[in-house]
């Protein structure tokens, strides 16, 4: 299997094969990274064998946004019109006739969507998980329910993807079987495979060094700068990914220029040419980041980054060693939710009203292990 860069990476092998092994697995990449290509693959040949699929984002306006982006790439790999091509339903439409639902966490809040379409869950062999770190973080008590009720509505037979942008130390080990009720997850990267890359390290330092306007009166972020003179020199396929705010005038002149800003939908062509903000004060996982975003020729990526305590010492390793094929060198932790104990309350209940249910002494166990915890720890559930 050819990616869009045009060569066959080897880790990305390997966790199809566990895929299509019924494990759960975990891969730290972005499904709009090259990554993607090789899901898309995966899901058309579950689709082929009539099974059906799930995928599931954070953001509830990204659905309509991925269904263009999967329907479109379905349609080349079957070489079909939109009208004959896989049904790609979201979750306020008729299940009965679709063979992929695209939902976010909310849309399990309650059982309806499930209980109404039980035809259609009993068919899922994979639920695809985008963002998985962000579903954690502002969705958290979401995730056991979920993974429960799609547990019980498979009996069991579905299998979990989940993929994250950023690397995370511990992630498949600890944090997924909490959240999620999966265990175990099979762990995959792709840190030792990055091509060639032209990388530009960029300083973003304090008010002394911020950039004004032809007028000297308004002040414009690096980020905008770079990408603006990308496009200037007809660079195609830019892509700006910054949590500094950009005024309407600029966003909108980015826009016509077809820079895609905090967002991946569009295939690399021939070029990755990516700005990117070092907003979690790790250059290491940024590196990581950008590597997953691979062009058929080149890649070039303007990597800006604010003061912090270790900025210097990873561009020192950076420019010194081996430093860009390294990116677990320091890890991010995905950030782990505040109410564990309740959180565990959840997980028990989440047990309890599943068929299989559990007996009462090894409820009163697990609940008093829950409050004695509690208790050790001098927090209130």
């Amino acid at each position: 299997m050819l990616s869009y860069s045009g060569r066959v990476v080897q880790s990305y092998m390997q966790c199809l094969d566990a895929c299509f092994s019924d494990n759960n697995v975990y891969f730290a990449s972005s499904f709009y990274s090259e990554l993607g290509a090789y899901l898309i693959a995966y899901t058309h040949i579950r689709l082929l064998s009539g099974a059906r699929m799930i995928y599931v984002v954070s953001d509830p306006e990204e659905c309509a946004t991925l269904r263009t982006f999967l329907g479109e790439r379905l349609m080349q790999l079957s070489g079909t019109s939109p009208t004959h091509s896989w049904r790609i339903h979201t979750a306020n439409e008729r299940l009965d006739q679709a063979d992929i639902l695209i939902a976010c966490p909310q849309d399990f809040r309650n059982n309806n969507m499930v209980a109404q379409c039980p035809d259609f869950f009993e068919e899922v062999c994979n639920a695809i998980f985008l963002d998985a770190d962000k579903m954690i973080s502002l969705d958290s008590y979401l995730c056991p329910v979920m993974a429960t009720r799609l547990q019980k509505a498979t009996e069991n037979r579905v299998r979990f993807i989940f993929l994250t942008r950023d690397l995370y130390q511990g992630f498949a080990a600890r944090t997924l079987p909490k959240f999620f009720c999966a265990k175990p997850v099979l762990f995959f990267s792709s840190a030792k495979e990055n091509e060639s890359v032209s990388y530009v390290l960029w300083n973003k330092e304090s008010k002394s060094h911020r950039i004004y306007n032809e007028n000297g009166q308004k002040t414009t972020c690096l980020e905008y700068m770079i990408a603006d003179l990308a496009c200037e020199h007809d660079i195609d396929g830019v892509r700006l990914v910054t949590d500094s705010p950009l005024d309407h005038a600029e966003r909108k002149l980015l826009n016509d220029n077809g820079v895609e800003i905090n967002k991946f939908y569009r295939d690399i062509v021939d070029v990755n040419y990516m700005v990117y903000s070092d907003e979690n004060c790790n250059l290491a996982s940024s590196i990581y980041a950008c590597t997953r975003f691979r062009g058929q020729k080149k890649s070039v990526v303007h990597i800006i980054s604010k003061p912090y305590l270790l900025r210097e010492y990873f561009i020192s390793k950076a420019a010194t060693e081996n430093f860009v094929n390294r990116s677990s060198f320091i890890q991010p932790r995905v950030p782990e939710h505040i109410d564990e104990h309740k959180l565990s309350l959840l997980r028990i209940f989440c047990d309890l009203a599943d068929d299989r249910g559990i007996s009462v002494s090894e409820f009163e166990r697990r609940v008093r292990e829950v409050i004695n915890v509690s208790l050790e720890c001098g927090t209130v559930i």
